[in-house]
Order: structure tokens, then C-alpha cells, then sequence
């Protein structure tokens, strides 16, 4: 997964914060309301995070945020 540590800095701040919470097991609603940011940004970031990482699963992204100890 070290690998991948290009993709992880290429991620925003934003985007790190909305992948740990991905990874911590937050819906979309709950991380929008956390974050202070509408539905429709939680999924753009979402989106956003696997183009970047290239990991098209929930799973992937959980597993690429314990590898960089984001969670």
C-alpha cells in the first residue's frame, strides 16, 4: 500500500478528512454534517478520492487510510 504514496499526497486536506472518516465508517449525511458541507461535496470529494487513489471500492479506500494511519 506504500506504493500508493503519491496518490495519498495528492489528496487534500478536505479529502483526507473525508476519507478518514469513509474509513471510520461515517454515511455520506453523517460526514456532511461534521464537515459542515452539503451532501453533494461529501460525493464529489468521494469521487475525487478514488480517481486520485485509484481504488474503486469502500473497502480499498479503508484499507488505504489505515495504511497511511489516517485512522
Amino acid at each position: 500500500m506504500r506504493k500508493h504514496f503519491d496518490e495519498f499526497q495528492s489528496l487534500t486536506r478536505r479529502e483526507r478528512q473525508v476519507l478518514t472518516r469513509i474509513a471510520q465508517g461515517f454515511s455520506n449525511k453523517d460526514i456532511s454534517g461534521q464537515l459542515y458541507i452539503t451532501l453533494e461535496t461529501v460525493k464529489s470529494h468521494r469521487k475525487n478520492i478514488k480517481k486520485k487513489t485509484g481504488i474503486p471500492t469502500t473497502a480499498g479506500l479503508v484499507q488505504f487510510a489505515i495504511a497511511f494511519e489516517l485512522i
